[in-house]
């Protein structure tokens, strides 16, 4: 059985081969992740975590590539030398446990500062027209948690530190945080007719402009949509906040098993062209069956598709990929090709 207290001897053995290792608080080590080597720009750049977890035992977490693992995971890829004797110890039977304080609940922890901006969806009236919106787009109410709101978005940047001038109406907020709730980036939605529907807002400027990072396992399929509502439907599903979606490889572990799911627009020039490119580069990417009319993961959800479901089983690489997307686009690329650039004369 693992002990916290052989956790924290093994952690100082290792803490040697970490660079900038220290100790920032009673249960929080930081120093520069093993995985990414942070950042290579700022050498002064740590943000590699070891933490106390819900289990009352360590687990570690990078802020920058995504990382996350349980102790004894991360001691075998850091320090494999230590590895062999953690495992001996931790499971010969220890007679003598060391006496632990109970972990505080959510209630007892500090408020972060953002917390008293942004209003969480589930304290709004049950009749306030942002709630409304929510349930009639069906996001789950297990992902309500993740759901805020502003009534004047510019008076809110302004008050979480963010020097910008935006539009200062009412928001539908989705929040991003670290592991220790530290608030990294938020998706501002409006509530009304703007030139700006959505604004990205990042609050840790290092952070990757990705939307879910903290909410997925690394260990299985990751799924990749354009949009932070649409990732709220899909399990272990990240966001990547514009249409690039292969971006988002830059911002997760290289061991990431990433599938692509671009909107159903076989229609659309840069989405086809945005497909083919990932099939080229051997991804896996969703290829939305012929008989599915709508357009992206809310719709479908709207019209009781199972789309977790679905993306399971429409999911290609390779050849299976190509053959596929050829039979679900429906642009001419033959007429594109044809028409070439505009000559200027």
């Amino acid at each position: 059985m693992e002990e916290l207290y052989v956790q924290q001897k093994y952690l100082m053995f290792a803490s040697s081969s970490l660079s900038q290792f220290k100790r920032r608080g009673d249960m929080l080590w930081n120093f520069r992740c093993p995985y990414c080597g942070d950042s290579q720009r700022n050498q002064s750049k740590a943000r590699g975590y070891v933490y106390r977890n819900k289990e009352r035992l360590l687990s570690y977490q990078c802020h920058n590539c995504g990382e996350n693992h349980k102790f004894k995971r991360f001691l075998q890829d850091v320090a494999p030398n230590l590895y062999a004797q953690y495992v001996l110890e931790s499971f010969k039977g220890q007679t003598e446990q060391p006496r632990l304080e109970p972990i505080k609940n959510d209630s007892q922890m500090e408020q972060k500062p953002w917390r008293k901006v942004l209003v969480p969806i589930e304290k709004l009236s049950k009749l306030h027209p942002v709630r409304e919106y929510v349930k009639q787009r069906a996001i789950p109410q297990s992902q309500w948690d993740r759901l805020f709101y502003c009534q004047n978005l510019q008076e809110a940047a302004h008050k979480l530190g963010i020097d910008q001038v935006l539009p200062e109406d009412e928001r539908l907020v989705l929040v991003e945080t670290d592991a220790f709730d530290n608030l990294i980036l938020i998706v501002c939605r409006a509530m009304g007719p703007s030139d700006l529907r959505y604004v990205t807002l990042k609050l840790d400027e290092d952070a990757p402009k990705l939307f879910g990072r903290a909410h997925v396992d690394y260990g299985k399929p990751v799924y990749v949509v354009e949009g932070a509502i649409d990732s709220l439907f899909l399990d272990n599903c990240i966001a990547s906040l514009d249409a690039n979606l292969l971006a988002v490889r830059q911002g997760v572990p290289e061991t990431a098993r990433l599938v692509f799911v671009w909107d159903n627009e076989p229609r659309s020039p840069n989405t086809v062209r945005r497909i083919d490119e990932a099939i080229t580069k051997n991804a896996s990417v969703v290829i939305w069956p012929s008989h599915i009319m709508e357009k992206d993961v809310n719709d479908m959800v709207l019209n009781g598709k199972d789309v977790n479901e679905i993306v399971k089983a429409a999911t290609y690489s390779g050849i299976g990929a190509r053959l596929k997307f050829s039979t679900w686009k429906r642009t001419d690329e033959n007429a594109t090709r044809r028409k070439g650039p505009r000559r200027i004369v």
